[in-house]
């Protein structure tokens, strides 16, 4: 099962709207080389893709989030996370947008053992959260990991490695976590230091 890696400069990434042509002499081809462009009526609305992943039936799950921006083209709101799902083709077929209260996600759709996962945090309470998604582009749980400010993750065998930062303590942490949510081993924590002049740099 392949990644699949979407050049920011060769998507424009909104929702409705497909339009592509298929090669129908040669249908494999279309399955391991195409380009698609999403198009959305909404000009005020800007999205960011992160990450995309193959899924079993061939499909694709792309996670990104979405922004409303103004008419200088500056975001005017913190986004929403969005998973779009695709066919095989590349082909459009559905989307969902997660509660708004959900952010920062750390750029990165993680595949174990088949499931799909990334972290982001609450903007409530600045708690760190796990994120499973189905093959079909929704989210199939959330688990509260505790901790803020996810930052990258990444597959550590049958677990997720996860860096994030604790705004509180200014410390950085690395901690490998279970599909379960569950911290198991805290690799390495720093604390950020900051002297007065670094302000001026």
């Amino acid at each position: 099962m392949k990644k699949f890696v979407i050049p920011f400069f060769a998507i424009l990434f909104v929702v409705v709207g497909l339009s592509s042509c298929k090669n129908e002499a040669d249908p494999a081809a279309d399955k391991s080389f195409f380009t698609k462009f999403y198009d959305n009526s909404n000009f005020n609305v800007a999205y960011t893709p992160f990450d995309a992943v193959q899924t079993s039936d061939g499909g694709y799950i792309v996670m990104g989030m979405k922004r409303v921006i103004d008419s200088t083209g500056l975001t005017v709101d913190p986004g929403v996370i969005y998973l779009m799902k695709t066919d095989e083709f590349g082909a459009f077929v559905s989307h969902i947008e997660l509660d708004d209260d959900l952010v920062t996600p750390a750029p990165a759709l993680l595949n174990v053992n088949g499931k799909f996962y990334f972290f982001c945090m609450t903007s409530s309470d600045l708690s760190t959260q796990l994120i499973e998604v189905s093959e079909n582009g929704t989210v199939a749980q959330q688990l509260n990991v505790g901790g803020s400010y996810p930052l990258a993750a990444e597959v550590d065998g049958n677990n997720l490695l996860l860096l994030s930062y604790d705004v509180g303590n200014k410390k950085t942490e690395m901690a490998v976590v279970g599909t379960d949510g569950k911290k198991k081993v805290r690799r390495n924590r720093y604390k950020m230091i900051y002297k007065e002049n670094d302000s001026d740099r």
